[in-house]
């Protein structure tokens, strides 16, 4: 589970037991109304907010629908990944779906999403889809959609 406002950019240290597959430095797009330019998500929030779910963020909107964001992998078949996501709030279900993903081409099919979370919530997929034991390779974890 990963806050839904935070953007994974660079993993460190990869470590399995984390949600996303590791503690990922990226930028917090819940601070965006306080530094526009997109600033780096603080390194205290990193380990206990950022990749956990952020709740307890002095930066966290009140009003958010979902204060976590989980993925699990539901299929793999050849270059074929698919994989289910849930927006949480409080441990509860707010919403869900499935994202697929071609590894050879190296893009997600197009997603109906919200267009002010998609990008953000493809690159949290891609995170975790990097972290498997058949990782992404990074040149291939990029946007656009198809």
């Amino acid at each position: 589970m990963c806050c839904p406002y935070f953007d994974p950019e660079k993993l460190p240290v990869a470590e399995e037991s984390w949600p996303l597959g590791g503690i990922w430095e990226g930028r917090c797009a819940a601070r965006l109304s306080y530094h526009p330019a997109g600033e780096p998500a603080p390194a205290e929030f990193l380990a206990g907010g950022c990749n956990l779910g952020a709740p307890t963020c002095p930066h966290f909107p009140a009003q958010a629908v979902a204060d976590r964001v989980s993925f699990a992998l539901r299929r793999e078949a050849g270059d074929r990944v698919e994989i289910r996501f849930a927006l949480e709030r409080s441990h509860r279900p707010v919403a869900c779906g499935s994202l697929h993903y071609d590894r050879r081409e190296g893009r997600f099919a197009a997603a109906v999403l919200h267009p002010a979370a998609q990008d953000r919530l493809l690159r949290q997929a891609l995170a975790f889809l990097s972290g498997r034991p058949q990782p992404i390779p990074p040149a291939q974890m990029e946007l656009p959609l198809k």
